[in-house]
C-alpha cells in the first residue's frame, strides 16, 4: 500500500486540531517536525537530524532511514526541498527505485539546507564545484516546494522532486521550472539599524525573502516580521536570527531566548516547549515558531540585546 503524504497545521485553532488528528497517530512518520506536541504524536518517530544536532539533514538521512510500513502517513510541518526531498526518497525507495537516486545531489541539497548556500560552498567545495553549473536543479526544487499553482498538492510536489532526484527531468525543463522563481529586487531590504556586529531588518510579510537577502550580506542578522504569512497556518509575528557559527553562540542564544519568551508569558521553559512555543532551527538560522496564536512575545529590542550578547566582538558586518 502506498504512503500518504501530508502537511500539518501549526496555527492554534479547533480546525488545526481536527486537521492534524487525521494525520497523526501510531502509523505516522514525521519529517522535520520541530513543534514538540506534534512530534510526540508521530508514532513512527521523526526524521529530523538537522534541528537537534545540525550534522545531517532529512533528505540525506532518508537514504538509509528505516522504511515505514506500507500504508504509513509521512507528514511534515514545512514545505521546503529538504522535507519534500526526504518524502520523495521514501516514495522512490518504496517503489524499488532507490538505486537510481543521485546521492551527490542529495548531499548538496542537504548541505545547502543545513548551512545556507554560501556556507555550503565554503564547507563542501567539491560538491560546490560539481553543481556550480547545475544551479537550476536546486532552484527548481525550491519552486516546486513553494509554488501552489502548478503543483497544488503535496503528492504532486513529491512526485516531481522524485523525478529530479533520479534524473528523469532534463536540463531544459529544469531551467524552465527554475525561471518561475521570483527574483529578489536589488536592495529590496535595507537594515533598519546597524548595531555593532548585527543588523536589524524589519520585513513585514517577507521573512523568507529577507533571510535570503541577509544571509549573503551580513555575519549576524535579525529579521523581524510582524505579518508572517504561514499560508494555511495563518498570520503571525515571527523573527529569525541568521549568524555565522564561528562568531555566534547559538546554543547560548537559544537557551536565553526561550527563558525570556517563557518569562514574558508567565510560564516555565518546559511548558513553553510542551506548547510548541519555543524557538529553534538549524546551524545558522534560529526562528520563533510560526502559526496564528504562536506569535513571539520578545520585542525587537530585546531580541537584539540577546543577539549582541551572544556575538563575539571584533567582527564586521
Amino acid at each position: 500500500m502506498a504512503y500518504r503524504f501530508g502537511l500539518l497545521r501549526l496555527d492554534i485553532s479547533a480546525e488545526a486540531d481536527a486537521h492534524n488528528a487525521q494525520w497523526l497517530g501510531p502509523m505516522t512518520l514525521g519529517i522535520e517536525i520541530t513543534c514538540k506536541p506534534l512530534m510526540r504524536a508521530c508514532g513512527l518517530g521523526n526524521n529530523d537530524p538537522q534541528h537537534p544536532h545540525g550534522i545531517s539533514s532529512a533528505i540525506e538521512d532518508a537514504l538509509e532511514y528505516p522504511m515505514p510500513p506500507d500504508g504509513a502517513k509521512i507528514v511534515t510541518q514545512r514545505l521546503d526541498k529538504d522535507a519534500l526531498g526526504a518524502m520523495s526518497i521514501f516514495y522512490l525507495r518504496q517503489r524499488g527505485m532507490g538505486v537510481g537516486i543521485d546521492s551527490r545531489l542529495v548531499a548538496w541539497i542537504g548541505a545547502i539546507d543545513r548551512l545556507g548556500y554560501n556556507n555550503a560552498c565554503a564547507e563542501c567545495p567539491g560538491l560546490a564545484r560539481e553543481f556550480a553549473h547545475k544551479q537550476s536543479t536546486s532552484s527548481a526544487m525550491n519552486v516546486i516546494s513553494h509554488d501552489n499553482g502548478r503543483w497544488k498538492t503535496i503528492d504532486s510536489k513529491v512526485i516531481e522532486i522524485a523525478r529530479i532526484l533520479v534524473g528523469a527531468i532534463g536540463e531544459t525543463e529544469l531551467h524552465q521550472i527554475a525561471s518561475l522563481r521570483r527574483r529578489l529586487e536589488k536592495h529590496s531590504f535595507k537594515p533598519y539599524k546597524i548595531y555593532g556586529n548585527a543588523i536589524l531588518v524589519r520585513a513585514p510579510g517577507k521573512l523568507r525573502e529577507a533571510r535570503q537577502w541577509a544571509n549573503s550580506r551580513s555575519q549576524v542578522a535579525v529579521i523581524s516580521d510582524t505579518a508572517f504569512d504561514g499560508g494555511i497556518n495563518g498570520t503571525s509575528r515571527r523573527w529569525s536570527v541568521i549568524a555565522k557559527t564561528d562568531i555566534f553562540d547559538r546554543t547560548g542564544f537559544e537557551r536565553e531566548a526561550n527563558i525570556l519568551e517563557a518569562s514574558k508569558r508567565g510560564i516555565s521553559v518546559s511548558d513553553l516547549e510542551n506548547l510548541g512555543l519555543d524557538c529553534g532551527g538549524n546551524q545558522n538560522i534560529i526562528s520563533s515558531p510560526e502559526g496564528a496564536g504562536r506569535d513571539s512575545y520578545i520585542s525587537d529590542e530585546e531580541l537584539l540585546e540577546l543577539v549582541i550578547a551572544h556575538t563575539k566582538s571584533g567582527t564586521t558586518v
